[in-house]
């Protein structure tokens, strides 16, 4: 018997105990035996359920993209083996794990050697076609991110713009394309020459329920919109843009779900980047190459920094991790149709698993109740039918940590700051701060401040200059000698030894004639 059965999506466990597959090879006289013991025949009931969620396996975790391929496998003789630990994978298995062929690896697993050939669909995969109920009306939004300073290597001035956006909403059989497949005719023609028609002709209405249609898209940043409907025997969503120019290059969206299996509602507000995806059908490196065919025809593949590994491919960089994203689709719902009964089957309560150790505090040095410390579980089952919710899957609790000394951390040095002189001898300082205080006897805080004494250039010899001499002031009286005085100020100092500073004031004598007045009564006083 050979098994062939659905891909499984991350973390969706639905109550099933997941079976443990054992392989042991025994001697050859056990395996003659074994040939003729087992009486008659069996049939199987094979389930296979994905373990695989973000909280399980969080590092690199691909949002969005996590699942497993199609399981592919048999009942067969000793002799006859599909893989092995310790051995090479044989081409059609290289085949299979590298890119997901399954053509090869079904030819490999023929009627001759493996008892039987069937596809069953999973539990999971049969109860989500009735799980959203109605319908739903969404919006879909195009946004070109490709300019020439998020990709300025081989940037097609006045050329680069994206064809128009192909997609539509269909059952999960249906697919427009897949990595590690090969390209449709269909979507081979739209990736080398932006034909249309081949597969909008595929997406008839029979197949399909909303057809999206946008663009094509001629400017970065502005947003391209159009409607398309959903219902739950057409909750995937794919989408393809060629882009414009290049070989058989483009973005798009393989079988997105709308649906929340969680609480059976539509998803809302999904915003998904777009990268380069190379269609296999071209073998051409640069956005304006000439038509190479592939010979043989190559499986869809991701465009990476590296992929192809080749200087003069127009996205390679040794340098970077990821591309920038090319494109940005949005999905965002715009009202819900009809309703029904989501009560398609027993009532399935939520199961989750015991709860993980607690975890050790936040801060390890506390003297107040301010550290926090988690434990959680894991969701092993989804509530089905108006089964009991799922309770919180994260407990936290405050916890105190021990009492332990802390050293004063202060920052860098700042830069020295200019000398406070500009001739002569100055001073120069630099500071620092405090990052965290001492605590419980640790060390002290270092200076935060720094002089440092700085000489400049020799100071010149300077003389002493006064201003010009004032009008002299009124004489302090009219008759019988008065004085008067005038005044100067200082425009600048002596320096150096330069010479010294006049007097800033002088005084004289004025009026010295004799009152007549006084004179007269001295002389009758006389």
């Amino acid at each position: 018997m050979i098994v062939r059965g659905g891909g499984g999506g991350g973390g969706d466990g639905d109550g099933n105990d997941a079976c443990d597959f054992r392989v042991r090879r025994e001697a050859t006289p056990t395996e003659r035996s074994r040939v003729s013991c087992c009486c008659g025949g069996a049939v199987y009931k094979a389930t296979f359920i994905s373990k695989w969620n973000k909280t399980t396996h969080p590092k690199d975790y691909p949002e969005n993209l996590a699942h497993f391929s199609t399981v592919i496998g048999g009942t067969h003789a000793d002799k006859h083996v599909i893989w092995e630990l310790g051995s090479k994978a044989s081409p059609a298995v290289k085949r299979f794990t590298e890119w997901g062929d399954t053509r090869s690896l079904l030819n490999k697993l023929s009627r001759k050697k493996y008892l039987g050939v069937r596809r069953e669909t999973t539990p999971t995969e049969r109860s989500r076609v009735s799980c959203c109920c109605g319908g739903a009306v969404y919006k879909a939004t195009f946004i070109s991110k490709w300019n020439k300073t998020t990709h300025p290597k081989d940037y097609p001035d006045n050329l680069a713009h994206f064809s128009t956006v192909i997609g539509g909403t269909h059952a999960d059989k249906h697919v427009i394309w897949e990595l590690g497949s090969k390209a449709s005719p269909a979507v081979k023609r739209f990736t080398e020459w932006g034909d249309t028609r081949s597969l909008l002709n595929k997406l008839s209405r029979k197949k399909y329920l909303g057809i999206i249609k946008i663009g094509p898209i001629m400017k970065p940043n502005k947003p391209f919109t159009d409607r398309f409907r959903a219902d739950k025997h057409h909750r995937y969503l794919s989408m393809v843009s060629k882009i414009k120019p290049s070989p058989d290059w483009f973005v798009g969206v393989d079988r997105f779900d709308l649906c929340n299996d969680s609480d059976c509602s539509w998803k809302n507000n999904i915003t998904i980047q777009l990268g380069p995806i190379d269609a296999g059908t071209d073998g051409g490196l640069k956005f304006k190459a000439p038509n190479i065919p592939s010979q043989p025809t190559q499986l869809i593949y991701e465009i990476k920094p590296n992929v192809p590994d080749h200087p003069a491919a127009s996205f390679y960089n040794r340098e970077q991790q990821h591309i920038p994203p090319m494109a940005e689709f949005r999905i965002e719902l715009v009202h819900t149709k009809g309703r029904c009964s989501r009560n398609t089957g027993p009532k399935i309560d939520c199961g989750v698993s015991s709860w993980s150790p607690w975890s050790s505090c936040s801060d390890a040095c506390l003297n107040s109740r301010r550290g926090k410390k988690t434990r959680k579980r894991i969701v092993t089952t989804l509530p089905r039918n108006g089964g009991r919710k799922c309770p919180k899957t994260t407990r936290t609790k405050s916890c105190r940590g021990k009492n332990c000394t802390r050293d004063c951390v202060v920052s860098k040095w700042s830069d020295w700051s200019r000398c406070s002189k500009s001739c002569g001898r100055g001073r120069r300082t630099r500071v620092r701060e405090i990052v965290r205080n001492p605590r419980q006897g640790g060390k002290r805080c270092p200076p935060l401040k720094e002089r440092l004494r700085c000489r400049m250039k020799r100071c010149p010899v300077l003389d002493c200059k006064v201003s010009e001499w004032s009008e002299w002031h009124a004489c302090s009286k009219t008759c019988g000698r008065g004085r008067r005085h005038r005044s100067r100020t200082l425009v600048q100092g002596p320096t150096k030894g330069g010479l010294k500073c006049p007097n800033l004031k002088e005084r004289q004598f004025c009026n010295t004639f004799e009152c007549r007045g006084r004179s007269k009564l001295s002389s009758i006083s006389g």
